[in-house]
């Protein structure tokens, strides 16, 4: 597959279909390294590095449930708003 300048993608279905996920993805890992410190961890080995992404995962799933159960949809995106 490749993407040209103009970031279209040209390839086969299956793999252009998976490319057009990637924002979103990107938007995960973003908040992921900001909020929850994923971009300086101190855990060393995949092993442990899987648990604390993991954690940090469960951490943002569980604040979005929560504020959706609060009617408050607008907060689900960040834990320290949740907390105001």
């Amino acid at each position: 597959m490749r993407v040209d300048k103009y970031f279209r993608t040209h390839g086969p279905t299956s793999e252009r279909q998976i490319y057009t996920l990637r924002g979103a993805i990107e938007r995960v890992n973003s908040r992921l390294k900001d909020q929850l410190c994923l971009e300086r961890h101190r855990a060393r080995g995949l092993k442990r590095i899987t648990i604390q992404a993991l954690l940090c995962m469960i951490a943002m799933l569980l604040t979005a449930v929560v504020a959706l159960r609060l009617n408050r949809p607008e907060k689900a995106r960040c834990i320290t708003m949740l907390a105001r």
